[in-house]
């Protein structure tokens, strides 16, 4: 059996628009985490530390920054809307 979590990120994004003023909006990020990532989001187990760097505690191991998740979210959306 395979483990799927599903679940929703909110992300605010600030931009300036085509008028140069700052805008804001709030981002939904409908992810599916499969697997043992699925597992570990579904227990819980992992937690962003005050360096930014996922602990996962099943593997005992560091995980990606955070901000290079939103980076590669905001590319994603990008690619989308864009």
């Amino acid at each position: 059996q395979v483990e799927l979590t599903k679940f929703t990120i909110a992300v605010n994004r600030y931009y300036k628009g085509a008028d140069g003023k700052p805008n804001q909006e709030v981002l939904y990020i409908g992810v599916d985490a499969w697997g043992t990532l699925g597992k570990n989001c579904l227990l819980g187990s992992m937690d962003v530390n005050d360096d930014k760097v996922w602990n996962d505690y099943v593997a005992g191991l560091d995980k990606l920054q955070l901000p290079t998740v939103l980076k590669l979210m905001q590319t994603a959306y990008d690619r989308q809307y864009k």
